[in-house]
């Protein structure tokens, strides 16, 4: 794990040499038809997510790499999306009116399961709060900074956004 101190706030990242020692997997192919990164964005603040949104979307730009992103104010929303359309990264807000991040990630991955899919998406937890990452349920977490989300969903597209939800379902 790598901690970075940035002024009054800390950045917590799992590289993603550390990402793929603690699934013990290897990146996986994207899931979309075209090969498109599909990144969901969950945020219950319209200004926090539509900032968040913004820097994903500039960011890739910037770097030249297609991005399919969506994003909604609800976490029952974000479920059912994932449900019907399998995204590759989840970016998620922890503190939700519908359900803590850590919930909503525990059924992203119970969707993947169920669904007899082989791989599951990266979850980024996106949060001011300091949050342990109890049985690795997040790929990363960051500070709640537009920027900082938008550099961890570049990385996971550079280095594979999916991993091998078998092999996560038998820790």
């Amino acid at each position: 794990m790598t901690i970075l101190a940035a002024a009054s706030a800390a950045f917590v990242l799992l590289t993603a040499n550390a990402c793929a020692s603690n699934s013990n997997t290897q990146p996986q192919e994207l899931t979309s038809p075209n090969g498109t990164p599909r990144v969901l964005i969950l945020d219950d603040e319209a200004i926090s997510l539509g900032l968040a949104v913004r820097a994903v979307r500039k960011k890739s730009q910037d770097m030249n790499i297609e991005l399919d992103i969506r994003s909604t104010l609800s976490a029952e929303e974000a479920l059912r999306l994932h449900g019907e359309e399998a995204f590759d990264i989840v970016v998620t807000d922890r503190n939700m009116p519908e359900m803590q991040g850590e919930e909503f990630a525990q059924r992203i991955r119970k969707l993947s399961l169920d669904s007899l899919s082989t791989t599951s998406p990266r979850i980024i937890l996106n949060s001011t709060d300091k949050v342990a990452n109890d049985g690795n349920l997040f790929d990363a977490i960051v500070q709640k900074k537009p920027p900082e989300v938008a550099e961890q969903v570049m990385e996971m597209v550079r280095v594979g956004s999916r991993k091998n939800s078998l092999e996560d379902a038998s820790k």
